[in-house]
Parts: structure tokens; C-alpha cells; sequence
């Protein structure tokens, strides 16, 4: 087996709201069937494993399909999304080489594992590109900033941290579970986890690069699984926890690829501090509203604060 696609969803069966007969999962099988790169499996780690099963059993995959639930731990028991513990039940899991990640919601091009096995056998990760989807039959528009970076369609990255990662990440097995999978630490929160975990591999030596041919198509989504997740309040922990992560690499205290671990949660956990519905996170700009249950919008990689935080620039 080349690639393991691993999709983590905590979403209502019928989240997208531009698409109301769409299936959480509908989305990306119909995507997954249309791949040309074809040794691949596809991994669900879903929080809603216990009724989803009855929609699967009406599809058939022309690929291996494993349906995966994610194992309590101390986020889920506390109603979070606990997205890092999830990417880390699919990474261990996986039976590919080669980890592709993405998220509900979400379409992708026909070669987009393609590519992604293209810069594997180079060597290098792959960050997805973003675009977001409008109205029923408008075209996709750019909603990412990285695409700037772009130099004749790819940019071959400089240094850890750079380019930053959201979801749809590709990554060596091997390499993600060397540098411990993802900092469950941030499952506290939500939103940065991403970025957390590539800064952690371009620090192992892991180049990651952007190509503007591998890229995703984020659709509006509605809710989350109300039964299973009763804490989804934005925080402002995963911006502490990178600037003392960074301060505790600068003193030597931690390698700047290793993963906190949960050891460090009662620490850890006294500094976060959540938002209410009508207060705003200055790491993902000014004036950005971080309501409950909104979808939040990625780091401007450019804003002074998300700089400080990451990278630990003045």
C-alpha cells in the first residue's frame, strides 16, 4: 500500500450547507473514485463511527475503505472535537508510506494524490493550497495567502515553519510518527494543530513544499456531532502553547521536534484562556470573529501576531 488517505470528521451527516443532500462522506469518496494515482486506502477516524456504519454499508469503494472510531482519551471524555488525537488514530493506522490528510467538507482535484506521491518520492511533504467554495455552480475562489509564495507554480519552502501548514498536509508515515504525530495538547482548542505539527517536522529536516496543482476546495459546513461534542469554545491555549513551546526550545528544555505529550497538561491547561462568542483572537488578525461553532479561518502567515507566536520573530 502507497498512500493511506485519512479523512477525521466530527460532523453531522449533512454539514455542507450549500449542498444540503450532500453526505459527510459522500464529498470525498466521490473525489477518492476520481483519483488516477490508484494504490491507495482511505481511513475515516469519525466520532460518529456509531450510526455512520448503516450509510457506508450502502457504497461500494472500488478501494479498501476502514472505518476507524476514536479511542476515548481526555479531551473527548471533557465533549471536545479532539482533532489531534483523531489525525493521531489515523496515523497509526495507516498501513501506507505515504499519509495523506484531509478534513470533511472538502473536494479535491483527480491528481491530487498523485501529486502528492510525486514530491513523496522527492522527499517531501506536500501542503494543500485553499480555495473556497461559493455559491452551487460558481467556481472555487482562492482563500489562501500562501499562494503568493508561489514561484512558477511551486515554492520549495525555507526553513522550519515556513511554508506554514493547515490541513491537507501529505507526510511520510514514517516521518510523522518519528516526530510523535500531532501535540494533543492542542485538542485544548482548535485550529493550529496543523501548523504545530509542521513546524515540528521542518524542524526533523522534513522539507515541505506548496505546488499550486495540489490544493483543496473548502465547502461551508454546518454543525458538529451535538451527542458527542458539548465544548467546542475557540481558546487562545494553542497560541500560549507555541510561544512556550518556543521558549522552552530556546532554553534547551525541549528538542524542537518533539512533541509536549500529555505529561505536561496540568502545566499547560492553567493558561488557556477561552473566548466567548463575541470576543476576538488576535492570532488570526484583527477584528476576526471567533463565535462558537463558526468556522474560523486559518493564520494570515503574514500578521505580526501569528510571526511571534509561530516563528518566535520581535
Amino acid at each position: 500500500m502507497k498512500i493511506s488517505a485519512i479523512l477525521c470528521t466530527a460532523r453531522a451527516d449533512y454539514p455542507v450547507t450549500t449542498a444540503p443532500d450532500w453526505h459527510v462522506l459522500g464529498g470525498p469518496l466521490a473525489c477518492l473514485e476520481a483519483q488516477t494515482f490508484r494504490d491507495f486506502e482511505w481511513i475515516i477516524v469519525d466520532l460518529g463511527h456509531h450510526h455512520r456504519e448503516a450509510w457506508l454499508s450502502t457504497v461500494a469503494p472500488s478501494f479498501p475503505v476502514r472505518h476507524v472510531p476514536i479511542a476515548p482519551n481526555y479531551w473527548t471524555a471533557h465533549g471536545r472535537r479532539a482533532r489531534a488525537h483523531s489525525l493521531n488514530t489515523g496515523i497509526a493506522e495507516a498501513r501506507g508510506e505515504l499519509i495523506a490528510l484531509f478534513d470533511d467538507g472538502w473536494t479535491f482535484p483527480p491528481d491530487w494524490l498523485e501529486r502528492m506521491w510525486h514530491w513523496h518520492e522527492r522527499g517531501a511533504a506536500v501542503a494543500s493550497l485553499y480555495k473556497t467554495a461559493r455559491a452551487p455552480g460558481e467556481p472555487a475562489v482562492w482563500n489562501d495567502g500562501r499562494e503568493q509564495m508561489l514561484l512558477d507554480g511551486v515554492c520549495q519552502g525555507g526553513g522550519p515553519g515556513w511554508p506554514p501548514t493547515y490541513g491537507g498536509l501529505s507526510v511520510s508515515a514514517k516521518a510523522a510518527r518519528a516526530v510523535g504525530g500531532y501535540e494533543t495538547l492542542m485538542d485544548a482548542g482548535w485550529g493550529l494543530e496543523d501548523i504545530e505539527f509542521g513546524r515540528r517536522l521542518q524542524s526533523a529536516g522534513y522539507p515541505v513544499v506548496l505546488d499550486a496543482r495540489v490544493y483543496i476546495v473548502a465547502h461551508p459546513t454546518g454543525p458538529l456531532l451535538g451527542d458527542v461534542i458539548h465544548d467546542d469554545r475557540n481558546t487562545l491555549c494553542c497560541e500560549n502553547l507555541l510561544r512556550w513551546k518556543i521558549d522552552r526550545i530556546g532554553r534547551g528544555i525541549l528538542r524542537a521536534d518533539e512533541p509536549m505529550g500529555d505529561a505536561d497538561r496540568a502545566r499547560f491547561l492553567p493558561r488557556c484562556v477561552y473566548l466567548q462568542p463575541d470576543q476576538s483572537c488576535g492570532v488570526y488578525g484583527p477584528g476576526h470573529p471567533c463565535s462558537q461553532g463558526e468556522h474560523v479561518r486559518h493564520p494570515d502567515p503574514t500578521h505580526p501576531d501569528v510571526r511571534r507566536a509561530l516563528w518566535g520573530e520581535p
